[in-house]
């Protein structure tokens, strides 16, 4: 049976996901209207993008959903200590974080001190996700097995 709850809920943020689109009225309220000028996208392009901000969108919405039941279903499976919660949102970050990414990129121009931010903002803390989850593994493992040694030989 589907849990129509979380089902709704990846739905409902995948809507979101979409309105946070620079080309949607929300998006462009948060983040600015891309720049109009010579890179503009053409036919086959426009299509490639719009796959990508499908993909980001369905992201958003499965990040969403797990924030909010997921938690649960990892603490059974890894304990409930802190780097159990930092890999939840590790996860969350992972899946949520692509689409103001994308939209920050579209509406920077060429503002080169505003690319540093979103670079900090977004690559690094992913790549610190990366290494929470790694992290949280490598200590479930070592708690499951009762030996980090025998878990990492």
């Amino acid at each position: 049976m589907p849990n129509w709850k979380v089902i709704g809920t990846i739905v409902l943020g995948t809507l979101v996901g979409f309105m946070l689109n620079p080309h949607a009225p929300l998006g462009a309220a948060l983040f600015g209207a891309p720049p109009a000028g010579d890179h503009e996208p053409t036919g086959g392009q426009v299509g490639a993008l719009m796959a990508v901000a499908l993909v980001e969108a369905i992201a958003f919405g499965l990040g969403l959903a797990f924030l909010v039941f997921g938690y649960a279903a990892m603490a059974r499976r890894l304990g409930s200590d802190g780097s159990t919660r930092l890999a939840h949102l590790a996860v969350v970050w992972g899946l949520m974080s692509w689409v103001p990414h994308t939209a920050m990129h579209q509406t920077n121009g060429d503002n080169i001190a505003r690319l540093i931010v979103i670079e900090y903002a977004f690559h690094v803390t992913l790549v610190l996700a990366a290494a929470a989850l790694a992290w949280a593994f490598v200590r479930s493992s070592g708690r499951r097995a009762g030996d980090l040694d025998a878990a990492t030989a």
